[in-house]
């Protein structure tokens, strides 16, 4: 017998036996050439044959796990999300699964999201993926859930009041630390300023403005802009009275549209004023200049909490906070020239 074909049968006896459970993470490639003497490409050649028996699925940067039972393939999932990305993390790992999943978009308010959770609760789910909003405190309907003790994962950010509530979400600190280190000792920046369009009590947003402070070693200023769409001519103002030389946006998105007006205004980025945002969405890359931002991956985020809500639909016990890794992306708008 190959020595592929050995692991192969031992893994499968593991997993049949339920020594590793639906939803388990196998152990890592480096582990089980390590048990075996073999190299990492014949535990991958192991591995391949369990996927196409269809016994596990891979999830980027989190791992192998154990596929889908009959018990699972009866379960059935609600998210409530506006991320494209982790909502296609969710639905990918569903589908390995087998676990039947239903979608529906938070909204801009706290009606909007009582009729999606209302929607998604006519399905008749066994637990709730939720990307919590500044509003869902407000939520009635989710009050009577969590306190009838249903199933519910938070993607994304804490919500003060549910601390016993798992949630997945990137290490925004860390990010936002690692952001504000480079330019700091990179550029010397030294008279920043944080651009938001929700309020700092958001704790995906507080955790950014927290990592940058603690870089600085004081509190820079906030400037709070009406949504996405917000009027940034404050902000043009602050940058020209006050010397402002770096501006955190707390996304991409925002940086983006605020990098947009600041060219269009006269100033030039970065030699007038360094400009730098956060997630590493896709349209970073395509600015002139490229934006300089930090790289988390939300979807692991939505895999993840898949995972853990899986977890607590069985009864067993779950991590209350769990971190996935950001890391600096470094482009131009840094004055980076690369």
């Amino acid at each position: 017998m190959k020595k592929y074909e050995m692991i192969t049968r031992y893994l499968e006896r593991l997993i049949l036996t339920e020594k590793i459970k639906v939803g388990e993470k196998l152990p890592s490639e480096n582990d089980i050439s390590k048990q075996f003497g073999v190299t990492r490409m014949t535990v991958r050649r192991a591995l391949l044959e369990l996927e196409k028996k269809g016994l596990i699925f891979k999830i980027r940067g989190l791992g192998t796990f154990v596929s889908s039972d009959d018990l699972l393939s009866t379960r059935r999932i609600g998210v409530l999300a506006r991320s494209p990305t982790i909502v296609f993390g969710i639905v990918k790992t569903c589908t390995a699964l087998g676990i039947k999943c239903y979608v529906e978009d938070t909204g801009q308010d706290v009606t909007s999201e009582i009729r999606g959770l209302k929607h998604l609760l006519e399905h008749k789910i066994d637990g709730l993926i939720i990307e919590p909003r500044a509003f869902t405190v407000e939520n009635h309907v989710f009050h009577r859930l969590v306190n009838a003790s249903f199933p519910v994962v938070f993607v994304d950010r804490l919500v003060e009041g549910y601390t016993d509530i798992p949630t997945v979400l990137s290490d925004n600190y860390l990010g936002a630390s690692l952001l504000a280190k480079h330019m700091k000792e990179r550029h010397k920046s030294n008279n920043a300023v944080f651009v938001t369009f929700e309020g700092v009590n958001i704790s995906s947003v507080k955790e950014r403005y927290e990592g940058i402070c603690e870089q600085f070693k004081q509190k820079i200023e906030v400037v709070e802009v009406d949504g996405l769409q917000g009027d940034f001519l404050p902000l043009l103002d602050l940058v020209k009275t006050r010397n402002i030389d770096t501006i955190f946006f707390c996304n991409d998105f925002l940086a983006v549209r605020g990098l947009g007006y600041l060219l269009k205004s006269g100033l030039k980025v970065p030699e007038d004023v360094k400009v730098v945002g956060f997630d590493d969405e896709p349209v970073s890359a395509l600015t002139i200049p490229e934006l300089t931002t930090v790289k988390q991956d939300l979807e692991q985020v939505g895999s993840l909490a898949v995972l853990t809500l899986v977890k607590l639909i069985k009864g067993e016990s779950v991590g209350k906070l769990l971190r996935i890794k950001t890391e600096l992306v470094i482009r131009k708008s840094c004055g980076c020239n690369l």
